[in-house]
């Protein structure tokens, strides 16, 4: 059963996250990137995820 994973204000540390991920067992099936409109690039992006148990 997937494991939902809310990877907010992660941006450029995206990559980082997932790494930790999978070096403690899950597998990332679907990351979504996004920015929140009229705010400051870095303060608002946001990540969300998918991943399972491997």
């Amino acid at each position: 059963m997937p494991a939902w994973i809310d990877m907010s204000r992660v941006d450029s540390g995206s990559s980082r996250v997932l790494d930790l991920l999978e070096t403690a067992g899950f597998t990332v099936t679907e990351v979504d990137v996004f920015y929140e409109e009229g705010a400051p690039k870095a303060p608002a992006a946001d990540s969300l995820g998918v991943a399972v148990a491997s």
